[in-house]
């Protein structure tokens, strides 16, 4: 009985085998730490992850529908004839914007959208359309109109897109983020390191029984990360961790936390599925030996 059982495990001395343990256990903590600060970095911290994520067709003509409701209806609050509310901001100029509002972000910069240039371009092409129909762009009653509109606009843009607003949290979060995600890549590899460097101590610097406590290590990890993110997709926890306060941005947000967490869950699968061929060649590798 006991040969089968030295047969099955590597073999660990009665002095060791308890620290043995505890040094795979902490080993958990650090792959853990490690696998969090890497994931962030390649997902939400990642300006190209990011923008591909974001900057897509269907979130275009979703941010583009949107804006364009709440400046018609801003249009018909300031006496602008129905006839000319539609249509006050085109996909390209909403293109542009959303585009230059990721760089912003990303950069860091205080000011993501500039309101100043959206109302700008929101008057200029109701210029265009009251041309359009005849009238005159210069008279007392159109620049009246017209300026009492894009007051209204700026204000209501500004509402949407405030500093307070969703987006600009959300710079504020990625730099909490960031800071976070440096700090546990940088502690979960320097922690790995330390700790294999003591399991091949404690193994005798036998490379075989080492792979062994790492896949172990690896597989209580990454089974049970798999297990958690699968459930978190399946009750839809990012749809019920958006702010309602979100707003236009509200499903855009949703769908990129979704993306997310999608790929927290491939690379969960990774790790338990290298650490587990890992465990595997460890311990056969250690039965070989013997």
């Amino acid at each position: 009985m006991q040969m089968s059982r030295s047969n099955r495990i590597p073999k660990d001395s009665g002095t060791h085998k308890g620290i043995t343990w505890f040094v795979t256990f902490l080993l958990i903590i650090t792959i853990g730490c490690t696998f969090i600060g890497f994931s962030l970095k390649k997902t939400i911290l990642d300006a190209d992850f990011s923008t591909n994520q974001l900057f897509q067709s269907k979130y275009i003509n979703e941010l583009y529908q949107n804006l364009n409701s709440e400046i018609s209806n801003a249009a018909s609050s300031a006496g602008v004839p129905s006839s000319m509310t539609s249509d006050l901001i085109t996909k390209k100029q909403v293109k542009i914007d959303f585009k230059q509002a990721l760089n912003n972000l990303y950069a860091n910069k205080k000011t993501l959208f500039n309101t100043t240039t959206i109302a700008n371009q929101v008057g200029k092409n109701i210029d265009q359309k009251a041309q359009a129909k005849g009238l005159s762009i210069t008279g007392e009653y159109y620049t009246s109109l017209r300026s009492s509109f894009i007051t209204t606009i700026q204000s209501e843009v500004s509402t949407e897109l405030s500093s307070d607003g969703p987006l600009t949290k959300l710079q504020t979060m990625l730099q909490t983020i960031r800071s976070i995600a440096n700090k546990s890549f940088m502690i979960g590899v320097i922690g790995s390191i330390i700790l294999v460097i003591l399991l091949l101590v404690l193994q005798s610097f036998n490379f075989l029984r080492w792979l062994y406590y790492l896949g172990v290590a690896g597989v209580w990890f990454g089974i049970p990360t798999v297990f958690v993110l699968t459930g978190l997709k399946a009750v839809d926890f990012v749809g019920t961790v958006v702010p309602t306060s979100a707003g236009i941005f509200s499903n855009m947000l949703e769908k990129f936390g979704n993306a997310i967490l999608d790929v927290f869950q491939t690379y969960s699968l990774w790790v338990a599925a290298i650490s587990f061929i890992v465990l595997i060649v460890g311990l056969v590798g250690s039965r070989i030996k013997r």
